[in-house]
């Protein structure tokens, strides 16, 4: 199984937290991010995301450049804040690869609890519009496969 953590593109400062919407950048550079994916033909039984704007908008840009088996599907416990112990029972439950648009801190807990197996720990600090891959052959063991910022497609 291949787990893709995306952080959430740039998002307007101040306002109701779940209503903020991306800025100009943000657009920006989730578009380069899903123009780098295209070509890849990555494939994942889901896209879920959080209930946040900012996550549902970098979602729906994404799912552009990415195929899926299933709808998009939006989980209220994929939230910065909300406890990991859901969403790790939904991917040991998942069939197929699965990309999970979000934020932080929740991501980098996730990203701990699967690497390190202490969900307290932080390790793992994405900036906006980047993706982490983490590769399962066996449920268990986990391990970083890639990563992808947009300051390294800038660079290209």
């Amino acid at each position: 199984m291949i787990l893709y953590l995306v952080r959430h593109a740039k998002a307007r400062k101040g306002g109701k937290d779940r209503l903020r919407p991306l800025t100009g950048r943000g657009l920006k550079e989730i578009n380069a991010v899903a123009a780098f994916l295209k070509p890849l033909r990555l494939r994942v039984g889901a896209i879920w995301h959080s209930d946040r704007v900012r996550a549902v908008q970098s979602a729906r840009i994404l799912s552009g450049a990415i195929g899926f088996s299933e709808k998009m599907i939006q989980l209220s416990y994929l939230g910065p804040d909300d406890s990991i112990a859901p969403a790790v029972r939904s991917i040991r439950k998942a069939r197929g690869d699965v990309m999970i648009v979000g934020h932080l801190p929740f991501l980098g807990k996730l990203a701990s609890k699967f690497l390190t197996r202490k969900p307290s720990d932080e390790i793992l600090k994405l900036s906006t519009s980047s993706i982490v891959a983490l590769r399962s052959d066996d449920g268990r063991k986990w391990a970083v496969e890639w990563l992808l910022a947009p300051s390294l497609i800038q660079s290209l």
